[in-house]
């Protein structure tokens, strides 16, 4: 295990005057409005908290840090049993642009491996947990380089961002009450009606036998607002730990936990947080993408729906027209469900999705993740599962024939753009909340109950978490997957992999250290703030090399620009003006000449015009908006 105390980074940056100046930046340079919410200041989490430790909130200064751990194949590799483990916190106090960046990403921790810590991961956390603890009880002295004073700053962790296995590593939590288990040993959740409101027209008893058969009067479960309870639960819980020893206190009944989290243990605030483990919305969007793609395209080893599922549907007694039916010699045939797509529409599909143009940068080749061949899809990442399910899938499902089938697979779309927003409005939180819950109560209705994992239902908490902590993107762990993705390309020594990201990680922090202080002679490039990819078009160079016009572009311009000024109404005494004097210096000319000669002068003689006394406003504005436009073009030339 290698550790690096974080507060010696911290003084490092109060003692630049840059920096220190953007660890205010939440609270004096941000836009506050009661109305949306943008940054995690603007979460109830964040505020709730300022209101049960007001000395804190005091000093804007103070630090508020989100912890990421996440298992990583060092050599990138997909075969190899190698597991490492980096420990990572950001600084919600930067702006929202910076917090997640490389520059500003402090990597604490490497737990080596080469197997994942699982349960033990506690262990090698601790010495992180006695410095976060001793950054919020006593506090670490600092100097203000803006203020030149100084000061204690304090410091707690507002939450933590994980897939979900590594939060079964951190948390150790047993399947929910709530969830079923299957005939084929698989744990699903279900009954979604009861989170919708009272009366809801899915509660009647005509729709049960498109749910479980029953009725589903009872409510939705109490939404806590800290993790008192969970404290409760497991404050008891005494657990050794290592590898080789074995775990003997038996479960206790009614706790889904099997151990004391670290952070209950070193954190007094801990039990005070609302969410105190994030929902990582980018595993979420590409375990739900890839369940429904692969189910209505019906890809092997991928698909919700075969045998097990359908004899799932025999023993829930549920669906009988769905049941599979024993055709002798061990085979069976399925009834076509609605979400079976037939050949035709597979091939749409795909069809629509290889015709995609897309802009630069905006996403990956879809049209090479499909197949025509077996009408297939392979090969995408999380990045094209995020881009499918908020953007190309709903246009896409519009070949699908079953109305019911599409009006779903839109709602699931929208739901995910809208959850995918960079500001959201918090009046917009109850309508989607009411409308997340029941595209599950419909999605419940159409697929078979394999679907629903504990991916699918996560979803429906999806909102009360953004109302906890503010956008998703903020707490979603792409920037994380990224910083990883670096790690693995500064490995040099296979026999050593975790010697070479410290080593390498080390020298990137003191060659940035050392920059911060050198003369910047504007050329130079920080490590780990990449520039934007849109700076060289804003500068008039295009991201795919030099652009260049020639003269036929600049005469389809003219003769654009020139019949859209004859379709105004006000250019009508301008054009006949023009025309008139045309026709003064050349008497002898014919007609046609003369509209030849209008059509290549006129532009270029309404911007050189002298505009008279008295002329109407709406004629001066027409003036003011030609000469820009084509100042340094001599367009009659053309």
């Amino acid at each position: 295990m290698w550790y690096l105390n974080p507060i010696d980074r911290l003084r490092r940056i109060f003692a630049n005057p840059a920096f220190a100046m953007l660890m205010r930046w939440w609270f004096c340079e941000r836009t506050k409005d009661d109305e949306k919410l943008s940054h995690p200041a603007d979460g109830t989490q964040w505020q709730r908290f300022d209101e049960l430790y007001p000395e804190f909130a005091k000093d804007p200064r103070n630090v508020r840090f989100a912890l990421s751990t996440d298992g990583m194949n060092p050599f990138g590799e997909r075969n190899s049993t190698q597991s490492t483990w980096p420990v990572i916190l950001t600084i919600y106090n930067l702006p929202t642009w910076l917090c997640q960046k490389r520059k500003y990403t402090m990597l604490c921790g490497l737990i080596q491996g080469p197997k994942q810590p699982g349960i033990d991961t506690d262990v090698f956390l601790e010495p992180l947990m006695e410095d976060m603890a001793k950054l919020w009880n006593e506090g670490a002295k600092m100097t203000d380089s803006v203020t030149k004073e100084d000061f204690t700053l304090r410091g707690m962790i507002l939450t933590t961002i994980n897939d979900y296995p590594a939060n079964f590593s951190l948390i150790d939590k047993r399947e929910e009450r709530m969830s079923t288990m299957l005939g084929c040993n698989d744990v699903v959740y279900t009954k979604y009606r009861r989170y919708l409101v009272e009366g809801h027209r899915y509660r009647r008893k005509q729709f049960n036998n498109h749910f479980d058969g029953k009725d589903d009067k009872a409510s939705a479960p109490k939404r806590r607002h800290d993790s008192k309870h969970v404290f409760d639960m497991v404050k008891k819980i005494n657990i050794r730990y290592g590898k080789k020893i074995k775990r003997t206190q038996p479960p206790i009944e009614g706790v889904p936990f099997k151990k004391q989290s670290i952070f209950f243990k070193y954190l007094p605030y801990w039990k005070d947080l609302e969410v105190p483990h994030a929902i990582d919305c980018m595993h979420l969007k590409k375990n739900v993408f890839d369940s429904t793609i692969c189910t209505l395209m019906d890809v092997k080893e991928k698909t919700k729906d075969g045998l097990k599922s359908r004899r799932d549907l025999v023993n829930m007694n549920i669906r009988s027209e769905l049941h599979p039916m024993e055709q002798g010699n061990r085979k069976f045939k399925f009834p076509a469900a609605s979400f079976n797509l037939t050949s035709d529409e597979k091939r749409e599909l795909c069809l629509c999705l290889r015709g995609l143009k897309v802009p630069t940068g905006l996403s990956s080749n879809i049209r090479s993740l499909f197949s025509m061949k077996d009408l297939s899809i392979s090969g995408y990442n999380a990045h094209d599962c995020h881009m499918m399910l908020t953007v190309f899938l709903a246009v896409a499902i519009r070949v699908v024939n079953p109305v019911f089938v599409r009006m779903v697979v839109t709602r699931l779309v929208y739901f995910f753009s809208k959850i995918s927003q960079k500001e959201i409005h918090k009046d917009e939180l109850d309508s989607l909340q009411e409308f997340g819950t029941e595209t599950m109560a419909q999605l419940e209705m159409c697929f078979p109950p394999s679907y629903f994992d504990i991916m699918p239902h996560l979803m429906v908490h999806i909102v009360d978490q953004i109302r906890a902590l503010g956008p998703s993107y903020l707490h979603d762990m792409w920037a994380y997957e990224r910083f990883m993705s670096t790690l693995n390309r500064y490995v040099l020594n296979r026999a050593c992999p975790e010697g070479s990201m410290i080593e390498a990680y080390c020298t990137e922090e003191v060659v940035e250290c050392c920059k911060d202080y050198l003369v910047d002679d504007n050329n130079s490039k920080g490590i780990g703030l990449a520039p934007s990819r849109h700076t060289g078009r804003l500068a008039g160079k295009g991201t795919r090399g030099r652009k260049t016009f020639i003269d036929s572009a600049y005469e389809e311009v003219a003769n654009a620009h020139f019949s859209v000024l004859h379709q105004l109404e006000m250019m009508t005494p301008f054009i006949e003006q023009h025309i008139g004097i045309i026709r003064a210096k050349n008497p002898d000319r014919s007609d046609s000449w003369v509209m030849k000669e209008h059509k290549h002068r006129f532009t270029s003689w309404l911007i050189d015009l002298n505009i008279p006394k008295g002329t109407t406003a709406a004629e001066v504005t027409l003036k003011r908006c030609l000469r820009p436009i084509f100042k340094g073009h001599d367009m009659a030339g053309v």
